[in-house]
């Protein structure tokens, strides 16, 4: 029922920007005479900022503060243009669903009919090439022939899969280093690339994150001080402030990791390759006959603690335990807290953490703690110090 009211509240707030007249002859020129010049000109400056060329930079500007008539030629004769930026950029979602509208140039959206993601046919919106009508039970997106004939042309062109691969390694690389330190200069995160890729220089590394619809990853980027930019993850409220914090921690460095570790990061799944996950993994194996590897429910809500756990440690472990007891008969508090301890002391304390740079909890304590403790000597006849009462010898002497 809950899942029902979410996925309606949903769908309405997405679809009541829908503004256009949808019919399946329509023309991409009419559709353009349809739209107010606010949003022609966002149509434009999406196109510029995607397209990477000084020459259409140039014209975009150009033609921005002209009329409203202009503007509709202006992108109506470019159209190839757009579809050609769009492609060379998009996500795979985006190619996945921009193919779905070449063999169907409409496309029928409901609450529960939705074989097209919500966020990436926003994105091709926003871009102005689909266009689409709210109705009373469903909702129509319409692809004009001209925009799916360019589609058609392009999607397999040599040149703009080759641009796509550039920027799919650049995507992934920025989800990766995101996840696994939550903000980062993006210079020291140019530096990440330039190890493992020789193909951009600086200057255009940050152009391509400039354009990269990276947002539907959770992450984005911002300008510090001194103009400097930043990579950081949604999951911090203040990035700014955060990374300050972390700045005081002058005895480490940003941990380094391999590319796939990285791309592990991206998947959202690195910490199913540390050895507590594993451990975890045998106990639910053996309590429950459970292979934790095939149960993609359990290891979304292990991330989404780990993630949460970030910024809110006590939040993410109320989070943690309500998903768990749902999904396992755990009876007595003892269970409770052998999961709890699997989870919070195995896992979570052998998991990169933003505050420490991207080292774990227990890599600093072995580092930088243990080396300090001095070891108390306990006679054979002192009490045991587990607080058994019993002399030493008689409980973990034995």
């Amino acid at each position: 029922m809950e899942e029902d009211l979410l996925g309606h509240a949903i769908y309405n707030l997405f679809t009541n920007n829908f503004e256009d007249k949808v019919r399946e002859d329509k023309t991409y020129e009419e559709y353009l005479k349809t739209c107010s010049k606010k949003r022609l000109t966002k149509f434009l400056e999406l196109f510029l900022i995607k397209s990477i060329d000084d020459k259409i930079l140039y014209e975009c500007e150009k033609i921005k503060n002209k009329k409203k008539e202009l503007i509709v030629q202006y992108l109506t004769k470019n159209v190839r243009g757009i579809v050609q930026a769009t492609l060379s950029v998009g996500s795979k979602d985006t190619i996945d669903c921009m193919r779905k509208f070449v063999k169907n140039n409409v496309i029928e959206i409901s609450e529960t009919k939705r074989d097209v993601s919500l966020a990436t046919i926003g994105l091709l919106i926003s871009c102005g090439l689909v266009f689409a009508e709210k109705g009373k039970t469903s909702s129509m997106i319409h692809m004009p022939k001209e925009v799916v004939s360019c589609v058609k042309e392009l999607i397999d062109d040599k040149k703009v899969r080759q641009k796509r691969e550039i920027v799919d390694r650049v995507r992934t690389l920025l989800i990766g280093i995101g996840n696994a330190y939550g903000v980062i200069p993006v210079k020291q995160a140019y530096d990440i690339y330039s190890t493992f890729y020789k193909d951009l220089d600086e200057d255009e590394f940050t152009i391509y994150m400039m354009i990269i619809d990276i947002a539907e990853e959770l992450m984005d980027h911002f300008m510090g001080e001194d103009e400097e930019l930043f990579l950081f993850n949604f999951d911090i409220e203040n990035p700014e402030e955060f990374y300050n914090s972390i700045q005081s921690r002058t005895d480490l460095d940003y941990r380094d990791f391999s590319l796939e570790e990285y791309k592990l990061f991206a998947e959202s799944r690195y910490f199913t390759k540390i050895l507590e996950y594993k451990q975890f993994a045998k106990f639910v194996q053996e309590m429950y006959d459970c292979n934790l590897r095939d149960e993609d429910y359990i290891n979304d809500s292990l991330y989404e603690y780990l993630m949460l756990s970030q910024t809110d440690d006590r939040h993410a472990e109320r989070e943690l335990l309500a998903d768990m007891r749902e999904y396992f008969e755990m009876g007595n508090i003892n269970m409770v807290n052998k999961f709890m301890g699997y989870i919070v002391m195995g896992i979570r304390n052998n998991y990169p953490r933003w505050e420490l740079k991207g080292h774990t909890p227990n890599e600093i304590f072995m580092k930088h703690e243990k080396p300090k403790i001095i070891p108390i000597k306990i006679g054979r006849n002192d009490l045991c110090s587990c607080g058994s009462g019993k002399k030493y010898k008689n409980c973990c002497g034995r």
